[in-house]
């Protein structure tokens, strides 16, 4: 058995404590006698827990505590808190000190079963690196072939963008030809318009393809192809509109504006409606208004005027026809043909310095 033996009280660094006096070693023995038997209450500053703390630091717990507590106060429950540790620690040593003096004499040829478990566990190293190395050169033969297919995929999208671009370009240069050899008169211009708008629907298809691959040299090469079959249709959809407006077609006029809303050409649409259609309204109301004509009448009239000679158009923009919707004819072509109009002929309603005449 270990017998337990007083241990003198440890010093505060940085302070000098002063000497233990007969009355004070009877009350660190009365408190060591109570903390043994447990009757003695810890104040409520005294902490145990915090000496277990990694930042434990002696120097900083005492200055920390010596602001509130005489430095007397606190060495002496330092001193029961040893006495107390000194008791715990005997009783652990007495608890199991019989396998505590025999533990010496059990351990026998450890570095021997060291050795022999080292084998083994070499061995199962040697394994797992060996079957590592083998995942590693899988994962990557794996990632190779996903590597290689995604480049096969992207070659194969490749060439069917090329295939379609050439198939399509191959198709609108066809139904241009076709285009070409249909009845130019008024009575086949239902005709040609329907094969317009399928045209322009194609050549719109063209014209994606040729977004997604314009850095391809075989789309850079066939360029001049699409370019000479847009302007045949640009042409070809120019006339048949011309021809419908002046016929007043309305079924006509709406598979070509049609087919111009499909290729994306809304002001060339505008353009001709406003050449054929607005420019004779409005020449000949200017040319029959009086000069003393208000303008704010002259502006009606021409509405009027208008809404007589082109209510077949309005009621084509007041149908729910997918696409009619982009086009703006009062705005791009009856009012700007208008304000050309009256600034060519009455050019001093525009002019801000005569009062008299401006904007009346």
């Amino acid at each position: 058995m270990v017998s337990e033996s007083p241990q003198p009280p440890a010093e505060v660094p940085g302070e000098v404590l002063p000497e233990t006096s007969s009355a004070d070693k009877k009350e660190l023995s009365s408190t060591a006698k109570a903390v043994e038997y447990g009757d003695l209450t810890e104040p409520l500053w005294f902490r145990k827990e915090a000496f277990l703390a990694n930042d434990f630091e002696a120097d900083v717990y005492v200055n920390d505590l010596r602001r509130y507590v005489p430095l007397t106060t606190l060495r002496t429950e330092l001193d029961n808190h040893l006495v107390s540790l000194n008791s715990e620690l005997v009783e652990l040593i007495n608890k199991d000190y019989t396998d505590f003096v025999n533990l010496s004499t059990k351990l026998v040829d450890v570095d021997g079963a060291v050795l022999r478990m080292r084998a083994p566990l070499i061995e199962l190293q040697t394994k797992l690196r060996n079957v590592r190395k083998d995942i590693v050169r899988a994962l990557e033969a794996i990632q190779s072939a996903l590597a290689r297919r995604q480049e096969a995929a992207n070659m194969r999208s490749t060439l069917e963008l090329m295939l379609d671009t050439a198939n399509v370009v191959a198709k609108v240069e066809q139904l241009l030809a076709e285009f070409e050899q249909l009845d130019k008169s008024s009575s086949g211009d239902k005709t040609r318009a329907r094969v317009l708008e399928r045209i322009a629907s194609e050549v719109n298809r063209l014209k994606f393809y040729v977004a997604r691959g314009q850095d391809l040299s075989f789309v850079k090469s066939m360029m001049p192809r699409i370019k000479n079959a847009e302007g045949q249709l640009s042409d070809g959809l120019q006339e048949c509109l011309s021809s419908a407006l002046d016929n007043k077609n309305q079924l006509v006029t709406l598979h070509c504006l049609l087919a111009y809303a499909a290729m994306d050409n809304v002001a060339g649409a505008e353009t001709a409606v406003r050449q054929v259609v607005v420019a004779p309204v409005v020449s000949k109301l200017l040319s029959s208004a009086p000069e003393s004509t208000e303008l704010r009448v002259l502006y009606k009239t021409l509405l009027e005027g208008f809404e007589s000679q082109c209510s077949f158009l309005l009621d084509i923009i007041k149908q729910q026809h997918a696409g009619i919707h982009v086009f703006d004819f009062v705005g791009n072509a009856l009012l700007a043909e208008v304000d050309a109009a009256l600034l060519e002929s009455r050019p001093v309603v525009f002019s801000a310095g005569v009062s008299s005449t401006f904007l009346t």
